[in-house]
This record gives structure tokens, sequence and C-alpha cells, in this order.
């Protein structure tokens, strides 16, 4: 196997080079359940874009509160946050992230939430996603 990287003294590639595959995914798996991330911890991300700056957020800030209100806890809300590429293709992007360390928990608040989502007044004005489980957060 060749690896090209650009960090080729990072921690988890030395572990990979000096004690093989088994020692670098336990040690890969027990960072990502200390950063909450999965599969310790699981996901949801609500996209939203428009072509007015103002909009995405507007969107996202009316659904956060429409998820706060169905009171279910043990889901953590982050954001609204711009996208990390926050404009493409004359569309401005951002999103909300959602977080819980129990996959039933945070499916009983999407079950309710995406009904309440389309009915927002600002639902219309923008193009937006729900992304269960996503791969990436752009």
């Amino acid at each position: 196997v060749v690896i090209q990287t650009h960090h080729a003294d990072h921690p988890l590639l030395q572990l990979l080079c000096e004690q093989g595959y088994h020692a670098y995914a336990e040690a890969g798996l027990a960072e990502r359940c200390t950063a909450a991330l999965p599969p310790y911890h699981f996901m949801a991300l609500l996209r939203a874009e428009a072509a007015q700056p103002s909009l995405p957020d507007e969107f996202l800030e009316q659904a956060l509160a429409a998820a706060q209100a169905l009171g279910i806890s043990g889901v953590e809300l982050y954001g609204p946050l711009p996208s990390p590429m926050e404009r493409r293709a004359g569309k401005y992007r951002a999103q909300l992230l959602l977080q819980s360390a129990q996959r039933k928990t945070l499916h009983q608040l999407l079950a309710r939430w995406v009904v309440d989502l389309a009915g927002l007044p600002a639902a219309r004005r923008v193009r937006w996603s729900l992304d269960v489980d996503p791969i990436d957060l752009m």
C-alpha cells in the first residue's frame, strides 16, 4: 500500500504505519467517541439555500424554534450556521445540525419535526433538505 499525504507526522497515520490497522481503527473510534461523532452519536442536517442571504437563516431560525417547541430532550441543536461553502452557484447556504446519543430519540424528534418544517412561513422561500446520517457537512 502506498499512502500519499501532506501530513506524514499525523499521529493516526504514524499509528497505522507502526502498529497496523487494528490499533489505528481502535484509536480512530476512540477519537470519534470522545468527539461525539458517529457511530457513537447520530446526526441529521437540515440544509437551506436561497438567492437572498437572509432567507436560509430565517428559515433555519424558524426550524430551530419548531424543534425546541417539541420539547424532546436528548437532541442537541447546533446553528443555524453558514455552510462550509456559504455561497455556491449564486445561492446562499446555511445549515442546522441535530445530534443525539440515541438514534430513537433523534428519530422521534425528526418524525414530528419534518411535518412542521413544510408549514413554516419561510419554507416556501428557500430550497431545503433534511439529511439523516449525513456523509459530510457541506
